[in-house]
């Protein structure tokens, strides 16, 4: 059976009665269900999820102090935003302006505190980095779930702290250059967000396109051939914003098959980037984040290992098509990044 239909039979399945039963028809597991599955969802109606914070990570980047591979100091600040939840914004110490906005979407329920290192690093490197924590209801349950309308939000308010005096941001930011960063389930609802598609069950209040979106950089994560290539925005040059689907070779959550399929089907410029010996959630600041499902593929990487790779990576990107560094878009295109492990696909 045809991947398109099976994903969209998985799909009516899981919306209708199939989270209590099996559907007979499908032949294989789907995008979606692969999507479910390394989120932890369970039968259980549970707030417990509600109450993960960064109490749950052993491994939690101390604010303040000086970003993994850097010389740089992260601090680290709090806010609450209506739909995105609570939002950790990492940033680097001193009086630099001018830093671009980074709006990163957690895996389904993955607690944003746990990309605490990956998103320290990217800090580090004249960004800021905006991290929302959202529990919400998801299929009948308490899910740590990303809004769609979490890069509007961050936009808005990344405004309003450039206006504040009372900000540490006062003045350092350009929200006008946006990236959005998405891992598993995060980077499905980002490119969802990406290119203003609004469809169940990706679809939040207040969602919409933002032309300030310059890049997509998506870890474990991709549409496989679900996403329409006519839906897919162009800006006033014919150009859709430019996506990396990063993936790790031993990833059995998202497997690579999946990842080469989004990046496949994906009409605009785009890379695709193998991590090998990288799992699932080498990007996470523990491999087995507290609250998700555990990875079935043991990674051949430390954790700082891939978190720095992968960081590496996306600073790339980051600073390619953001800061509009044509050195780091040639080092990716010619597959010449300097890190070890890492192999790049790509048509700009």
């Amino acid at each position: 059976m045809n991947l398109h239909i099976i994903n969209k039979l998985s799909l009516a399945c899981l919306i209708g009665f199939g989270i209590f039963t099996n559907c007979s028809s499908k032949k294989e597991k789907s995008l979606f269900d692969q999507l479910i599955d390394v989120s932890g969802y369970t039968l259980m109606n549970t707030t417990s999820r509600c109450q993960i914070s960064s109490a749950n990570n052993t491994n939690y980047f101390a604010s303040g102090a000086v970003a993994t591979e850097t010389s740089t100091v992260v601090d680290r600040i709090n806010a609450d935003l209506p739909n995105a939840g609570n939002v950790e914004i990492y940033y680097p110490r001193g009086t630099s302006v001018g830093l671009p906005v980074v709006v990163m979407f957690p895996g389904g329920n993955v607690h944003g505190s746990f990309y605490s290192r990956y998103a320290s690093r990217i800090a580090a490197e004249g960004y800021v980095v905006y991290i929302p924590n959202r529990c919400t209801i998801f299929f009948t349950q308490w899910f740590l779930k990303p809004s769609s309308a979490a890069g509007n939000e961050v936009y808005a308010f990344a405004k309003s702290q450039n206006m504040d005096s009372s900000s540490p941001l006062f003045g350092r930011l350009d929200p006008e250059k946006i990236a959005y960063l998405g891992h598993s389930l995060g980077g499905v609802t980002a490119l969802y967000a990406l290119n203003g598609i609004c469809q169940f069950p990706f679809c939040d209040s207040g969602s919409a396109l933002l032309s300030q979106v310059k890049v997509a950089v998506l870890y474990g994560a991709g549409l496989a051939d679900q996403l329409d290539s006519s839906k897919i925005i162009l800006d006033s040059s014919g150009k859709a914003v430019p996506v990396g689907y990063l993936y790790g070779s031993l990833d059995s959550a998202f497997p690579p098959k999946d990842v080469q399929t989004s990046y496949a089907n994906y009409k605009a410029s785009k890379y695709l980037v193998e991590f090998e010996g990288a799992n699932h959630y080498n990007i996470t600041d523990v491999n087995a984040p507290f609250g998700a499902n555990p990875e079935k593929s043991t990674s051949v990487l430390s954790q700082d290992a891939g978190i720095t790779s992968i960081a590496q990576i996306t600073v790339l990107f980051l600073n390619g098509y953001i800061k509009t560094n044509q050195a780091d878009i040639f080092k990716l295109i010619r597959n010449a990044t300097g890190v070890t492990g890492v192999t790049v696909t790509s048509s700009p």
